[in-house]
């Protein structure tokens, strides 16, 4: 038996049709799923829930989907429930799709050993993880309850800051996963593309079975005809109704294109990040220090934190630059220092963006520190 546990949220709590759509065939491999509902939701929308599941949960949009996940895991299925499913899926409407059956991802899957899969995993060698959005976990994780006891016991379900859910939820479960034994598995070919500006090749070189619906926000993807390429290309090679994705697109978003746009010649593929060290380095560069700072207070720092440095036990603190505005006094419980007040023999990972270490690295006097790039 499947158990499916699929998490919702719109600002303006309206389900529209994509969701409709990805619910219903997501049915067709799950023998139970849950919805739950994070943060506001229309009395339409939630009839519309009504009619694909009588377990649908309303909650506080706290803890982002990982927090959706836990509340549904401990409150409504419970530890002895979850043992008698055979798998787990814990998915997400931030995708639009599929384009192809589940049964036909099943099928494929059912072939390949593995404790755990996803549809993609990006593989960078420093913070490797497979993408949150759908997630598959196998009876052996279900009935040794470890599943459930990360979520019990790592999982903030209170939290509002999304960096430190992808940090313990998205790369911290794999890694944790994969060091403790348990193996993975991955629908298509590990290609580390930018799954933002991206869609179109993911789609047609690929194979993959969605579009994310940050393809369309220029916050993440200033290459909008690729987001225009791919829904040319579904509307050509699918059966999937493309006015489902515009629909929701034009609400959230305001696309101005449509499928009759061309796409321009100057196409770009853009990958994810490329580290200047792996995770072995990093793992000898924490083991060889009796104390550590990392320099940074953003997304990379608070992963380095929680994928390495959290369970060594030896942070003191975290840095910022002296021309830092913020008034934050701590992170995680640790001081935050200025660069100034710290002496430079002091073990130091700088994790930052690229761009941002390579403006830190012109007056970096520490002459005892590892940079991600």
């Amino acid at each position: 038996m499947t158990l499916g546990i699929f998490v919702f949220y719109d600002k303006d709590g309206i389900v529209d049709r994509y969701v409709e759509f990805f619910l219903n065939s997501l049915k067709q491999v799950t023998d139970r799923l849950v919805i739950v509902i994070n943060g506001a939701v229309s009395a339409d929308g939630l009839e519309r829930f009504g009619r694909i599941s009588d377990d649908v949960i309303c909650r506080d949009n706290k803890g982002y989907d990982a927090g959706g996940y836990r509340a549904a895991l401990l409150h409504d299925i419970g530890r002895e429930e979850l043992k008698k499913y055979d798998e787990l899926v814990l998915c997400n409407d931030t995708c639009y799709g599929p384009f192809v059956p589940f049964t036909h991802i099943w099928e494929q899957m059912e072939e390949k050993e593995a404790d755990f899969w996803g549809l993609n995993c990006i593989c960078n060698g420093l913070t490797d993880h497979m993408q949150a959005y759908f997630l598959v976990f196998r009876k052996r994780l279900l009935e040794n309850e470890f599943l459930y006891r990360f979520f019990e016991t790592e999982i903030n379900d209170q939290s509002g800051d999304v960096r430190e859910i992808i940090a313990v939820f998205e790369k911290g479960l794999y890694k944790k996963l994969t060091e403790s034994g348990y193996k993975p598995g991955v629908y298509i070919e590990n290609n580390n593309l930018n799954m933002y500006m991206c869609g179109d090749v993911l789609l047609q070189k690929y194979g993959f079975p969605f579009l994310k619906k940050k393809c369309f926000d220029v916050k993440y993807n200033d290459n909008c005809f690729s987001a225009v390429d791919a829904l040319r290309w579904i509307d050509a090679h699918t059966a999937y109704d493309t006015e489902l994705i515009l629909e929701n697109v034009k609400r959230l978003y305001g696309f101005p294109y449509t499928t009759a746009d061309m796409l321009p010649e100057d196409n770009r593929i853009t990958y994810g990040p490329v580290f200047a060290i792996n995770a072995e380095k990093l793992n000898d560069f924490v083991d060889k220090a009796d104390k550590l700072f990392i320099y940074g207070c953003g997304a990379y720092a608070k992963e380095i934190y929680y994928l390495y440095v959290k369970k060594s036990g030896k942070l003191k603190g975290f840095v910022v630059s002296d021309n830092q505005q913020d008034n934050i006094t701590d992170l995680y419980g640790y001081p935050i220092y200025k660069i100034s007040e710290l002496g430079t023999d002091v073990p130091m990972i700088v994790a930052m963006s690229k761009k941002n270490i390579e403006e830190v690295r012109k007056h970096l006097k520490q002459t005892n520190a590892i940079f991600l790039f």
